[in-house]
């Protein structure tokens, strides 16, 4: 109790400083792993304790989405029911456009209570501007359901998806992947008129590392 983190954020006005640390480390396995080394270890080696403080870099985040997610920790911690309290705490602190910023935060810090919550925010605002993005974006961080509901709606909805402005900005795996799963849906030893999801299901064999 009492031992607080000094946030390095990226952006004006230096870092954030006297965060608790209890809360963050009660949700996110990066900070909890940090203090048990920091603090926790040094004791048992018989190790003085020197500092009651911790500094944890968040540089390559913007100030303002790491505010928004030290917010939404702070109101989940007292609360035992954290399935509820996540969607609550989301929808009074996270601003629609760091929406995508604070899950890469939770997805930094081992987080993935925030991690589910906030993809399936974005699974209700697919899009056809959107759907390439996000499906990178679920790619990068292995977010299966955020996958699949964003690849659908690309298959189903843009017939020239290679023409449009942002394929060329997903990785080229990525690519021959969508590519493939299109091309076998569309394939007649698949069968016609299947939906894209039945694929998926079969898919998870070839591409395994990817669902987990």
């Amino acid at each position: 109790e009492g031992m607080v983190l000094t946030i390095l954020v990226n952006g004006s006005g230096g870092p954030i400083e006297n965060v608790p640390l209890a809360p963050l480390a009660s949700l996110c396995d990066t900070v909890y792993g940090l203090a048990v080394n920091t603090f926790i270890k040094p004791q048992f080696g018989g190790e003085q304790e020197q500092s009651r403080s911790l500094q944890l870099d968040l540089s390559q985040f913007h100030r303002c989405a790491v505010v928004e997610f030290l917010s939404v920790i702070s109101t989940m911690a007292p609360s035992h029911d954290n399935n509820n309290s996540v969607s609550k705490a989301i929808e009074q602190h996270v601003s629609n456009e760091n929406i995508v910023e604070c899950c890469r935060i939770a997805h930094f810090l081992q987080c993935n209570t925030i991690v589910h919550a906030l993809s399936s925010i974005m699974e209700q605002s697919i899009d056809s501007q959107n759907c390439l993005s996000l499906c990178h974006f679920a790619d990068q961080f292995n977010l299966p359901s955020l996958f699949e509901r964003s690849l659908t709606h690309m298959l189903s909805t843009m017939e020239h998806m290679q023409n449009h402005e942002l394929w060329m900005d997903l990785p080229s795996d990525l690519q021959n992947r969508i590519v493939t799963m299109r091309n076998a849906i569309q394939s007649s030893i698949i069968g016609r008129g299947r939906k894209a999801k039945v694929f998926f299901f079969v898919e998870r064999g070839v591409f395994g590392d990817f669902f987990g």
